[in-house]
């Protein structure tokens, strides 16, 4: 058995690095509309108002679901990893007593 930790570790990085991305721009694009709230409601409109917070409530939401989405991609790869490692040492502790069983019986 191998380990998963190279087989896909470059997609969750980049899924990462991409959420963590989406995450301070929607909270960055959150925090300039909530702080030009006048300035937008007098040009545009209440409702373009609403919508430019609803747009950056919902990147918030999505960024923040895909990281916790890669945390837990990494946590279920580190338990995987864990069982195959503990899987290997048994193997081998099996492997050394069935030697040293057939070097006493020679």
């Amino acid at each position: 058995m191998e380990t998963t930790k190279n087989l896909h570790s470059t997609r969750v990085k980049m899924t990462a690095v991409i959420a963590l991305v989406m995450l301070v721009l929607s909270l960055a694009f959150w925090f300039f509309v909530s702080h030009s709230k006048d300035n937008i409601i007098i040009n545009m409109g209440i409702r373009a108002f609403a919508r430019l917070t609803t747009l950056a409530k919902f990147g918030t939401g999505v960024s923040s679901l895909a990281l916790i989405g890669v945390g837990a991609k990494v946590f279920v790869t580190h338990i995987n990893d864990r069982k195959v490692i503990e899987h290997n040492e048994e193997q081998n502790v099996l492997t050394h007593i069935m030697k040293r069983v057939k070097l006493s019986t020679s």
